[in-house]
């Protein structure tokens, strides 16, 4: 199964994570910051719905699963990390 970043950013908000993704730009689609976060996860609800990750508006088992992995990923230490 292959996300798109907008799915991600999506999926990433529905883990109540607000941080950016490691490695993962946010795409441009305006300059008005807020509105293209808008755009962003207006679409990437759309790609999930679209992956039937969330049916009737309602994440399934499977969009849980994937939002757990994105959760620690997000999480996880990495090489960069110096803290």
């Amino acid at each position: 199964m292959e996300f798109t970043s907008e799915a991600l950013y999506a999926l990433n908000m529905l883990n109540d994570d607000t941080i950016s993704i490691f490695n993962i730009p946010i795409p441009v689609y305006t300059e008005d910051e807020r509105e293209n976060l808008q755009i962003v996860l207006e679409k990437g609800y759309e790609d999930l719905e679209k992956m039937q990750l969330i049916i009737d508006d309602e994440p399934t088992e499977i969009c849980s699963e994937y939002g757990y992995i994105l959760k620690k990923y997000t999480k996880s230490k990495t090489i960069y990390d110096f803290k």
